[in-house]
């Protein structure tokens, strides 16, 4: 994750300079964006290890990449419950493991896949409809900010 943000950032501040960016670039100041936001904890109130190792691994291995920045946080606040009242034995297993193994790798693949599913349709019945994909909102914001720009007057 450290690599994932020390090239967020480069590609961040190059990217200021260059308007045409790659997917792969995209990708990698998107993900950044995602691993900043997962780093942001409220004040006074910590996460356990296992609480840490599990919201981590949904940054780094892309399960938040088609989210919204703005959605982040409510993933992990949802997240924590789902993981307290469904997924306690897994909480369970990586405080005593202390180490990431493949079983489980493959468990918190198919917890992580289950809480996104329903955070996206949770979503989707609180807007009425199908969620954006992420990178939309963000073109459209830049789009209304070249809108709001004034016009000199001639």
């Amino acid at each position: 994750m450290k690599l994932d943000l020390a090239q967020y950032r480069e590609l961040a501040a190059f990217s200021q300079f260059g308007s045409d960016l790659d997917k792969i670039t995209q990708n990698q100041l998107n993900r950044g964006k995602r691993l900043s936001e997962l780093l942001k904890q409220p004040q006074f109130h910590p996460l356990t290890a296992e609480k840490q190792v599990i919201i981590l691994f949904s940054g780094t291995q892309g399960y938040l990449d088609d989210l919204q920045v703005e959605q982040i946080r409510a993933f992990e606040d949802g997240l924590y419950p789902y993981l307290d009242s469904a997924q306690s034995q897994l909480l369970s297993d990586i405080a005593t493991k202390k180490a990431l193994d493949d079983d489980l790798r493959n468990r918190i693949h198919a917890a992580l896949k289950e809480y996104k599913a329903n955070f996206l349709s949770e979503q989707e019945g609180a807007k009425g409809g199908p969620a954006k994909p992420a990178a939309e909102p963000e073109k459209k914001k830049e789009q209304e900010q070249k809108a709001e720009q004034p016009v000199a007057a001639h």
